[in-house]
């Protein structure tokens, strides 16, 4: 509020003004869920998936029960022998044109995941003869702040990202005009996040044309 210049710099908000402002922090950080670049952190978690089970569904109260995530980037199952093998994710139009979906198979080699709501729905192809151990790389959720007076802890560079990003979108509340320097550090600070959450870009050849199950080549 002191960067859009509704409050002086000795002047504190009105418990109103507090609530709005979290409120409008609570929902910058929801956004930033959906872009991958904002995201400083990829999760793995793990799971049992039965044997002969074509799908699981994950969220709060689906069969893995945990945050439910947006998406998932790729893992493996592990087998009994505690050999993992690395599957590939798929969108719907790939999964939907595979003829056989419940096709057995030793480990699974794709996986679809459908992110519905509340609850998400991983797909397998093809059907394990035996339970595995899935792990699942997915997009860490920022967590909402639950008070004006929590602590929140996160990397270097998102106290810079949070407080000129958060001055932009709570200016409407007040009708305020961002000056151009907020914008200019507001945009800056974004760009700085997203470059160091890049991943480096691979691509993957067919096993067909690699000699094996599947090969990468990491370009930078």
């Amino acid at each position: 509020m002191r960067l859009i210049r509704v409050l002086g710099s000795d002047e504190e908000p009105t418990d109103g003004e507090a609530q709005d402002g979290l409120n409008a922090l609570n929902a910058m950080l929801d956004g930033y869920a959906t872009e991958r670049l904002m995201v400083y952190q990829t999760r793995q978690e793990n799971f049992t998936w039965p044997a002969a089970t074509t799908s699981r569904t994950i969220g709060a109260t689906g069969n893995f029960a945990t945050t439910r995530p947006i998406a998932i980037e790729g893992g493996f199952p592990r087998d009994s022998g505690n050999n993992a093998y690395p599957y590939r994710v798929i969108d719907r139009d790939a999964y939907d044109s595979l003829l056989l979906k419940s096709s057995p198979a030793f480990t699974p080699e794709l996986v679809f995941y459908d992110p519905g709501f509340s609850l998400g729905t991983i797909y397998f192809y093809g059907v394990p003869s035996g339970s595995l151990t899935l792990f699942i790389n997915s997009r860490l959720q920022f967590t909402q702040v639950a008070t004006i007076n929590t602590t929140v802890s996160l990397p270097p560079g998102y106290k810079r990202l949070i407080e000129y990003n958060l001055a932009v979108e709570f200016a409407p509340e007040f009708n305020a005009t961002v000056s151009t320097e907020v914008s200019r550090i507001a945009v800056e600070s974004k760009r700085a996040i997203k470059n160091v959450n890049a991943k480096p870009m691979i691509s993957q050849l067919d096993a067909g044309v690699a000699g094996s199950r599947r090969a990468s080549i990491i370009t930078g």
